[in-house]
């Protein structure tokens, strides 16, 4: 049997306790960290660490350059495509869009996007809104909610830049030139308005000018120590183009006196002429100085109602507005006789007294104002036209037939009725009206009919006390001149027809309106509201 030996282990060494006691601590050491011993870099090391932290540096620099260019890129294109756009929308509406209109859309595309304090105006964009400011300063206000206007301040700086005293402004005839001779032929055939105000007395020094404004001044160096407190102006309207334009302004203490109203209005005529325009007839209210101008001065007359002038005729008007104030208010003081029948304002009341009580009035626009007229009231001719309408000629005839009102109220009812006519005769504003001679007046629209039959029943019209009312006179003058000026008109310049709305001041009086709106009126505002010389449409 064979001998099975056992393996032998090989023989371990001994590690006494000492030693793995040494390993353990030599262990110990090797694994903290050394915070005590360091390193130096080599030169060539620290020098690279820091072109390194240059090159870091600069590249995050470029970086954020390169950022910005890829903005304002961004933002050079998008300009670019509102411009085009903005170049598209232009080319669309100019061939839809009056020039004005254009010039208004523009601008408002142009500063559209911009800070209140970039907006840059053109000499257009001023006096477009200058037009709109002097028709109303609270419908500017409302406006400029909408859209960019320029500020009223910047306005007035605007105003304040051209300097315009009492007297004719040759700078804006100069303008006014210009601009008509752009205008269709006969443009510049215009009427000539004159009106006054009253303002207050203000003495203030000119530093420009080295003198003391506020005193009576008549241009030309004609000036009195009379403070003054009427200014006088005088406005140009176009008969056959839309267009106005005030021209010169005077001061005076109290109303202009009629020699020097006669001076001034020949002075107006030949430089008007004199700048290409011809005035074919003057306008002016019924006050007494108007008046002795007019018929003392001028002597104006109803067989007479023109002036002879470089071969040809200037006719004289009674503005129609004015004239139907005076008759309303005659009415209401005295009445009158028609053919010795009296037309009185008590059968005005008394409709009044009766209509007011219905539910379906026959003239609901009249009120206890249009009776009582209290103060300031006389002035509107809204109130006078609405009394003398055709609703209450018809209600009051109604009454007279079912025996409400006397027969005699009939003869008031036609009083009334034909100077509802007349004065939608001289209201005329487009080719056809529903108002009975509320339309343009032509050789077949029968005005010169309606006003020959006019003039002949005007002379059958008197007072009680058979004294000669100037607002009569004035109606037969007005209404003769127009018959006169409108044959002129056809014969001399070939106009078809006439838009009699174009024969008053209701321009001027807008003109003044605007005054009254901004608060008192004193020389300095009225001075600077002249000064702007392009032609109002």
């Amino acid at each position: 049997m064979d001998r099975i030996s056992k393996p032998t282990s090989a023989k371990q060494p001994r590690i006494s306790q000492k030693a793995v006691v040494l390993h353990e601590e030599q262990a110990d050491i090797a694994v903290e960290p050394s915070c005590s011993i360091t390193v130096p870099d080599s030169p060539t090391k620290a020098e690279l660490k820091m072109e390194i932290t240059n090159l870091k540096e600069k590249l995050s620099s470029l970086m954020e350059e390169l950022e910005k260019k890829e903005t304002k890129k961004r933002s050079r294109n998008r300009r670019s495509q509102k411009k085009a756009k903005k170049a598209t929308i232009l080319k669309q509406l100019s061939t839809i869009l009056p020039s004005e209109s254009m010039t208004f859309f523009t601008s408002q595309l142009r500063e559209n996007n911009k800070s209140k304090n970039g907006y840059r105006w053109t000499e257009n964009d001023k006096v477009t809104a200058l037009s709109l400011l002097h028709t109303s300063l609270k419908a500017y206000r409302l406006l400029k909610k909408i859209f960019l206007l320029p500020s009223v301040s910047t306005l007035k700086r605007t105003m304040q830049k051209i300097k315009i005293y009492p007297g004719f402004s040759e700078k804006i005839l100069e303008g006014l030139k210009v601009k008509i001779a752009a205008y269709p032929p006969n443009s510049n055939l215009c009427a000539l308005l004159i009106d006054e105000m009253t303002i207050k007395e203000q003495v203030k020094y000119n530093e420009e000018k080295n003198e003391v404004e506020g005193f009576e001044d008549f241009g030309s160096d004609s000036r009195t120590h009379l403070i003054a407190n009427h200014a006088t102006v005088f406005m140009l309207r176009g008969l056959i183009s839309s267009w106005k334009q005030p021209i010169g302004y005077f001061l005076s203490s109290g109303p202009m006196p009629s020699e020097r109203q006669f001076d001034l209005i020949k002075e107006c005529v030949n430089k008007v002429q004199g700048a290409g325009l011809k005035v074919k007839v003057i306008i002016a209210d019924q006050g007494a100085n108007n008046r002795k101008t007019f018929e003392k001065q001028f002597n104006i007359s109803e067989s007479h109602p023109f002036l002879l002038h470089n071969n040809g005729k200037i006719f004289f008007m009674y503005d129609p507005p004015h004239l139907l104030k005076n008759i309303r208010n005659n009415l209401k003081k005295h009445g009158f006789l028609v053919n010795g029948s009296l037309c009185s304002w008590e059968h005005v009341e008394n409709f009044f007294k009766f209509d007011k009580q219905n539910s379906v009035r026959m003239a609901p626009k009249l009120t206890e104002k249009h009776m009582i007229l209290p103060p300031f009231s006389k002035m509107n001719v809204l109130l006078a036209a609405q009394v003398l309408s055709h609703s209450v000629a018809a209600g009051i005839s109604t009454l007279v037939q079912f025996g409400t009102l006397p027969g005699a109220a009939k003869q008031t009812a036609l009083f009334i009725e034909r100077f509802d006519q007349l004065f939608n005769a001289f209201n005329s504003s487009r080719l056809s009206s529903g108002r009975q001679m509320g339309h343009a007046m032509s050789r077949s629209s029968g005005h010169k009919e309606f006003f020959c039959d006019t003039l002949q029943w005007l002379r059958t019209v008197e007072t009680p006390s058979s004294n000669a009312l100037p607002c009569l006179t004035g109606w037969k003058m007005t209404v003769q001149a127009l018959l006169e000026l409108f044959d002129e008109l056809q014969t001399n310049h070939g106009i078809s027809f006439l838009l009699t709305d174009r024969l008053n001041q209701d321009c001027l009086e807008n003109f003044f309106l605007a005054f009254g709106e901004k608060g008192d009126i004193y020389i300095i505002p009225l001075q600077n509201s002249l000064d702007y010389s392009s032609v109002s449409s």
